[in-house]
Formats: structure tokens, sequence, C-alpha cells
């Protein structure tokens, strides 16, 4: 009879925390709203520095657009571009958006004016990966076969870094020290430039491709790498010889990767489908955002109202996510289960797991990651 007994137990237990996960799903509705019009898969994403409302999205069609969360659609779209835009960015002012494509096009929009026609800058050498603009000036910065530092006035490039023969896939301003640039390159590069010495500082090679790349606003020697193997690591500029931590709860590459402005967590998309939150001191992830139709996450932001977040992918849509973690009043739980389940009395004293339910591949992934 025991036996029975602690059988019993353990199902009305198995009962309780399903019940308790179901009330906190329904409750916490981490998917806030989506857009879609694009063609094709969401290459970038940038939000506009000043105005919380705007954001602009670039596709692998060719197509920018322009999108007002208050109006939930889009107020503007062109394609002027023949090939993929590989990147977005906004200058510190917010006035110009600047676009570069890997057909060696480079367009500057005028925001307030969008239905006049672009400067254009042109270059039958150059493909250009990346774009960033400088923190606190008209500067930009381009990456492709070489490094090219712009002045935004002029349109014109002012400096140029080369060190290697492997093109540059991704690069980005020190937010702190915007004197110092960081860039991924396609040879599994990690390289670090000073604009005062007009020389490559530091170089590491890690041993898979990295595809993004971001810096920690509250540490300001401290950056985290998004890389191919599914791990993302922290470096620190003075020691860059071993990774000062590393986080391995993502399954396939990982694409993208931001950090919030005040430096104590950041967030990443990846392959295997999913956005994960991660603590800067936790190697394990806070929480995870997913949907059954969204596919490989390409780029991801912070709004300027940080609880929330927009994400791209490889299926055309946009979607905004809160960060927020809203779980429902325990005490109300543990009265609606009492009801249920009149045969556990001592139901105050039970513990409530962290229980995180996935894709049965990303499981299946996982368990093979940990034996690998």
């Amino acid at each position: 009879m025991k036996v029975f007994q602690g059988l019993e137990k353990k199902n009305i237990k198995k009962n309780v925390f399903k019940e308790i996960e179901k009330s906190k799903k329904f409750f916490e509705k981490p998917l806030v709203g989506s857009y879609s019009g694009h063609k094709e898969g969401i290459k970038c994403i940038d939000r506009h520095p000043i105005n919380p409302n705007l954001f602009f999205s670039g596709s692998l069609d060719g197509e920018i657009r322009f999108w007002f969360l208050n109006k939930k659609k889009c107020i503007y779209s062109f394609s002027d571009y023949n090939h993929s835009i590989r990147g977005l960015t906004i200058d510190c002012k917010g006035k110009e958006l600047i676009s570069c494509s890997d057909n060696g096009t480079i367009l500057k929009w005028n925001i307030s004016e969008p239905k006049k026609k672009p400067k254009i800058f042109y270059s039958k050498k150059e493909n250009f990966n990346s774009i960033t603009t400088y923190p606190f000036s008209f500067f930009f910065a381009t990456g492709g076969k070489e490094l090219l530092f712009w002045d935004q006035l002029t349109f014109k490039p002012i400096q140029r870094f080369f060190w290697s023969t492997s093109s540059i896939s991704k690069i980005n301003f020190n937010p702190n020290e915007p004197n110092i640039l960081s860039s991924l390159c396609s040879n599994c590069a990690v390289i670090l430039y000073d604009l005062r010495l007009k020389i490559p500082v530091k170089k590491i090679f890690l041993e898979m491709a990295s595809n993004d790349l971001s810096w920690n606003f509250n540490q300001t020697s401290e950056f985290v790498v998004a890389n191919e193997d599914s791990n993302i690591y922290t470096f620190d500029l003075r020691n860059m010889k071993q990774a000062k931590k590393v986080y391995r709860d993502h399954v396939m590459p990982v694409n993208c990767i931001e950090h919030d402005s005040k430096g104590h967590v950041f967030i990443s998309g990846s392959s295997d489908t999913t956005v994960r939150l991660f603590q800067n001191n936790k190697p394990k992830s806070l929480d995870i955002f997913f949907t059954k139709r969204m596919k490989r996450i390409l780029d991801i932001r912070f709004l300027l109202n940080e609880n929330f977040f927009i994400t791209s992918s490889d299926d055309g849509n946009l979607r905004i996510w809160t960060k927020k973690i809203n779980l429902t009043n325990e005490f109300v739980n543990k009265q609606n289960l009492r009801k249920k389940n009149n045969r556990l009395p001592n139901i105050e004293n039970i513990v409530i797991p962290k229980i995180k339910f996935l894709p049965k591949v990303i499981k299946n992934l996982k368990r093979l990651k940990k034996i690998f």
C-alpha cells in the first residue's frame, strides 16, 4: 500500500508542475507582435537612436523598409538594390540612413525625406559586408576586402586598414572608447583596430568563424562573440589569449548578438530558431523565446525601451518580444491546485522546478552536444 501511495503522490506532483507551466505560458505571452511584407529573409535591422517608434529593415531581395511601431505597419519602402543588402546604420543624430550591398554600392538616405534620391557610392573593387556609424560624430566604417573609415559629409573614405587577404564579415565600434574598432574575418580571426594609431592592434584566432560581435556598455574592455560552433565567448582586451567566459546553450551556429545599455544582460539569435536571454555572470540562459513558424534568426536588436527587442528571421518576418518574465501569483496557483488535487495536503512545500519546454529537434541536438 505504501508503494502505491508513493506513486500516487509522484503522479499528483507531475500534474501540479504541468498546471503551473501551462499558467505561466498563458500569462507571460512574450511575443508582442509580428510584421510581414518582405519577400525574402531579413538580413539586417536597426532602430532609430532618438525616435522609439521608428526602425528599419533590409532584406536579401534588396528591399529596405521603414516601420512605425504605433501604426503597426510599413510607412515607406524602396528597392533600389539589385543585390542583397548586407548592412544598415543610422548616424548619431538620427538624420541619415546608410546602407551597403555586396555589389560594392553604398546609399545614403535622408530619413525625413525618404522620397528624395539617395547619394550613391559605387566601387568595382569592393564588396561591402558590414557597416557601422561612429558613436559621437558624422563618420562611419565599412568592412569588405579591407576596412574603410569614411567621412559622412563628404561621402568619401579617409582611412584604410588592411591586414590579411581574408574578407571582413562584421565590424563594430566600442561605445565607450569609439577609437577602438573590432572586426570579424572569414579566416576565423577577431581583429582590433585603433584609429589613432592607424594600424591593427590585436589579433586572435578561433577554431571556427564568428558571425557577430557586441561590446559591453558597462565593462569597457569586454565584448562577446557569436560563433559558428554554437557557443558565445566573452573576451577581455587586457588578456585575449583565452576566453573569459563561454556560454553553451545554443545547439546551432549563433548568428546575432546584442548587449543592453546597462551591460547586465545580452540576447542572442541562432540557426536553431531560438532566441536566448543571458546574464553576464551566468553561463546558462535566463529565458528562451521561440515559435513554431519562426526560421533561422539573422539579426536582433533591443528597442529604446529595453524591455522589448526585435528579431528578423529567414522567413521574412519581424517579431517583437518582451524580455519581462511575468509570473502568475503563486498563492492563486496553489489555491486552484488545492481544489483539483485534494489528496495532496502539503502543497505549500512543493518546490516548483524551472522547466523549459523546447522543440524535440533542439532537445535531441542538445543531448548530442553533451555527448560529443
